[in-house]
């Protein structure tokens, strides 16, 4: 796990990760946890659910100033739920079920992803382009 922080960061991934970044590398890079957890106090959070799915994924994501943007695979389907204050959430792509937003491929996806979410003055971002 590498983490940089503030000016470091936007030299190396740019001016829109003002408040750092944290990069992930596993030993085994063809698969990702089944489950994780993001907490964003402030700045820019992206992360990049690329890469080899061999399960579906639980993340829990929590929301103060920051933004946070989560880039997800077309091929994935995402469920979404979502409880905000003053925040904002961008769910291109996404339909509301209920209490939930969920992808247009999910019941039919062969791997989901089932955010839950927490922000407070913030912003959640989907992203589906894939990256």
């Amino acid at each position: 796990i590498e983490i940089v922080r503030g000016g470091s960061a936007v030299v190396l991934y740019g001016e829109g990760v003002v408040g750092g970044v944290i990069n992930i590398v596993t030993k085994s890079p063809a698969s990702l946890p089944t489950q994780g957890r993001v907490e964003a106090g402030v700045g820019n959070v992206e992360l990049d659910m690329g890469g080899q799915w061999t399960s579906d994924i639980d993340l829990r994501v929590e929301v103060a100033l920051a933004v946070v943007t989560i880039h997800v695979p077309p091929e994935v389907g995402i469920r979404a739920t979502v409880a905000k204050v003053i925040a904002s959430f961008d769910h291109e792509g996404l339909v509301q079920r209920g209490s939930e937003w969920v992808s247009a491929n999910y019941d039919s996806a062969p791997r989901k992803l089932r955010i839950s979410a927490k922000s407070t003055l913030g912003k959640l971002t989907i992203d589906r382009t894939g990256r």
